[in-house]
């Protein structure tokens, strides 16, 4: 559920989604059966009952399923439009940020 969730926020808002589980919810789920279904669940995985037998309400199921199918087809899309960067570029940039220039020893 966290995976998906932080998707939408990342889809939603372009950055780091937050920690926090229940801001996450609140933040990217709209529907409010959903958003207190997903809060249900959360409060029953927070009492260490992570792995009963009781079913997840339907309405989450549909919701999680429809983020999974949505962000399967959206993926292969993103993918395929990231720009190749140069990773050693990118190595050198964040070693003269930290102090370890090409001038500098280690």
């Amino acid at each position: 559920m966290r995976g998906q969730l932080a998707c939408v926020w990342l889809e939603k808002y372009g950055c780091h989604p937050p920690v926090n589980m229940d801001e996450l919810i609140d933040a990217v789920v709209e529907d409010a059966v959903v958003r207190e279904s997903a809060h249900r669940l959360l409060a029953t995985k927070r009492l260490g009952c992570a792995h009963n037998e009781d079913p997840v309400d339907e309405c989450l199921v549909e919701y999680m399923n429809g983020l999974r199918y949505y962000y399967e087809k959206f993926l292969p899309e993103f993918k395929a439009s990231k720009p190749i960067g140069d990773e050693a570029v990118l190595v050198k940039f964040l070693m003269e940020m930290i102090g370890f220039g090409t001038n500098s020893t280690l």
